[in-house]
């Protein structure tokens, strides 16, 4: 599971297994448009995606460009 927390604004605050060419923003948009269907919400501004450990290092090696 890969967790999320998000300010009450909205914006990402700290989110789990984030590649380093990608920051916390982009690293969320790249796992909504590609995993969305895998994303739990939970209470008090935090999620999950429920992801296997493929499917997430295929996500992280993507290039954002």
């Amino acid at each position: 599971m890969l967790h999320v927390r998000f300010w009450p604004d909205t914006r990402v605050w700290e989110i789990a297994e984030r590649p380093d060419h990608l920051d916390k923003e982009q690293w969320f948009k790249l796992l909504v448009s590609r995993a969305a269907n895998k994303y739990y919400t939970r209470a008090n501004s935090r999620g999950f995606f429920r992801l296997s450990r493929l499917e997430l290092e295929a996500l992280k090696a993507r290039n954002p460009n």
